[in-house]
């Protein structure tokens, strides 16, 4: 055996040896070991636990003195994005209008479809209804942008009509056409939120 391939036998054969007796001794039994204290995103959960067996976290955007406010509500399952989207242009519950919710996508532009494209929801949006004129069109597409963009696998939301991007308005007032994330509405975000 030349001292080569004596070499390559022995190195990795040392090297397992090494890595084995690390000075760690081995364990008999598995161990709880306590989280650590703090928000940490990365390891949350994508889904939620509401406290309620079998329930899951929805999170949808509606307006509240004329903030965006997210409101959690508790589902079976959770949604697809289509349904997701579908749950925000219903509105605020009964209970949620009575809390102080609205929503400013009433009587706005007409919401058609949404489909993934990879980490990003692309929402087709129709004309608006003949003279509709809206100063809260910058809440009215937040509230479409923060809820989606806060949904598992899903990172941006753009806006398309007629097969073209569709320039919306951000929170600063300035028009966008790039994907946009709920930090684009920053300034429109409750306290709390």
């Amino acid at each position: 055996m030349s001292t080569r391939r004596l070499a390559a036998v022995t190195l990795p054969a040392v090297m397992l040896t090494a890595v084995a007796a690390c000075g760690i001794p081995p364990e008999t039994a598995p161990r709880d070991i306590a989280p650590p204290n703090g928000r940490y995103d990365a390891a949350a959960s994508a889904r939620p636990d509401t406290g309620t067996p079998g329930a899951i976290a929805e999170t949808v955007y509606f307006v509240a003195d004329s903030r965006l406010s997210a409101v959690t509500r508790s589902v079976d399952a959770y949604p697809g994005l289509a349904e997701h989207l579908q749950h925000l242009l219903s509105g605020p519950t009964a209970q949620e209008t009575a809390a102080g919710l609205s929503s400013a996508l009433t009587g706005t532009t007409t919401i058609g479809e949404v489909r993934p494209n990879g980490a990003e929801a692309v929402v087709t949006v129709g004309d608006p209804p003949d003279g509709s004129s809206r100063s809260d069109e910058a809440l009215a597409f937040g509230q479409i942008v923060c809820t989606l963009a806060t949904r598992p696998g899903t990172a941006v939301v753009s806006f398309t009509r007629d097969g073209q991007r569709l320039r919306v308005p951000r929170a600063d007032g300035s028009l966008s056409e790039g994907a946009l994330t709920c930090g684009d509405y920053a300034g429109l975000l409750a306290e709390d939120e």
